[in-house]
């Protein structure tokens, strides 16, 4: 297994945006279903202790994926991530909805 996978996380304050680019150790196909399958993802995207459920998922470009944040308190925040571009990675832009 290859230990020294690629990591890079930069933040650009000027126009609001972060950038994460990082290797898998994990096939293409695996990766993609991880981020596009909503069970799947629902499963890993929330940083614990929140957990996250899908309402809509359309990973076409110009398409958005819809999901709330809930805490272990049952609050919740609604998010929106509109899909710009696909290939081998996923862009996406963000909101929220408070």
């Amino acid at each position: 297994m290859n230990r020294h996978l690629h990591f890079d996380f930069s933040v650009n304050k000027e126009n609001n945006t972060i950038l994460v680019n990082r290797e898998f150790a994990a096939g293409l196909d695996l990766v993609w279903a991880a981020w596009t399958t909503p069970d799947i993802l629902d499963q890993w995207w929330a940083p614990k202790p929140y957990r996250t459920k899908t309402k809509s998922m359309d990973f076409r470009v110009g398409g958005r994926w819809l999901y709330a944040m809930i805490s272990p308190e049952m609050k919740s925040t609604g998010v929106w991530r509109s899909t710009s571009a696909l290939s081998h990675g996923i862009i996406f832009r963000t909101g929220c909805i408070l």
